[in-house]
C-alpha cells in the first residue's frame, strides 16, 4: 500500500487523495482477482485492466 501511495505522491497528488486512490486501487485489484488473492499476485492484479 505504501508503494502505491508513494507512486501517487510522485505524480503530484496531495497526500489524502493519494492515499484514497491507493485504497481504491488495492480494493479493486482484490475484487477483480477474486478469492485467493495473495501478496505475490497483487502486482499483476494492480496492473490488470488499468
Amino acid at each position: 500500500m505504501a508503494g502505491i501511495i508513494a507512486a501517487h505522491l510522485a505524480q503530484g497528488l496531495p497526500a489524502f487523495p493519494a492515499a484514497a486512490a491507493a485504497v481504491w486501487r488495492h480494493a479493486e485489484a482484490a475484487r477483480t482477482h477474486g478469492p485467493g488473492l495473495i501478496a505475490e499476485d497483487l502486482a499483476e492484479a494492480l496492473t490488470a485492466g488499468f
